[in-house]
């Protein structure tokens, strides 16, 4: 439940945190909502891509609505992971990955009934969370340590959303075992997806595919009909 100091209407950011992704996660859009004030006012950039007539800038409850209603409908296995909560005045913002593999910082400031009335999104490109293929790390800037695999899923046309609750539910066990989703590229129609993931060791591959909530998901991957092949591969 969310907590509010009563001198100063400051919500408690990680209860905030915590309820947030966790309305995303269950992909209950109107207990995300009630977040927010009716005058709102969200910058984004996915906002510019599917909302091109936004401008970026979403303004009102009812079209910040709309806005995600679309949005959600284009990411059936939409989920947030949480990283970190910084506290600012009336404020708070929230670092997070998201589905894609994507790391994003999403800036919230509350009104005195702590409700949001605006929120500033930034997501880190693809390029960001690796050196591209054949490019060596910056000067001075070890590579990661660790193995890295590609994983490669051609899937059925009419298994994509059955492969998608099943990524849904095993990328966010990666962080568990000290693994990492370093590119995460996708065909349109979602019947071929690549994966690069970086693991410590070979011994930590091997407990991520052996964990029992994994295993637990198998019916799902069996249902998709994909064939996933997982390769050890090297940058350069």
């Amino acid at each position: 439940m969310l907590r509010y100091n009563a001198a100063s209407m400051t919500v408690d950011a990680h209860a905030f945190a915590t309820e947030w992704l966790e309305a995303w996660n269950a992909h209950d859009l109107e207990r995300v909502l009630r977040h927010y004030a009716d005058d709102v006012e969200l910058v984004s950039p996915r906002a510019a891509q599917v909302v091109p007539e936004s401008g970026g800038v979403v303004r009102g409850k009812d079209a910040l609505r709309a806005y995600w209603v679309k949005a959600m409908g284009a990411a059936p296995d939409l989920r947030f992971e949480l990283h970190a909560v910084f506290t600012t005045v009336s404020g708070a913002t929230i670092l997070y990955r998201n589905h894609r593999g994507q790391r994003v910082s999403e800036t919230f400031l509350w009104n005195t009934e702590g409700k949001v009335v605006r929120t500033v999104v930034a997501h880190a490109p693809p390029a960001a969370e690796a050196a591209p293929a054949g490019e060596a790390a910056p000067a001075g800037e070890a590579a990661p340590a660790g193995e890295l695999y590609c994983m490669i899923a051609r899937v059925p046309a009419d298994g994509v959303a059955a492969f998608a609750r099943y990524e849904a539910g095993v990328l966010p066990l990666l962080e568990a075992h000290g693994a990492a989703l370093e590119q995460r590229l996708r065909a349109g129609d979602g019947t071929v997806e690549i994966h690069v993931v970086r693991f410590p060791d070979a011994a930590a591959l091997a407990a991520y595919r052996g964990d029992p909530r994994r295993v637990a998901l198998a019916p799902e991957l069996a249902a998709s009909g994909a064939v996933v092949e997982l390769v050890a591969v090297t940058r350069g």
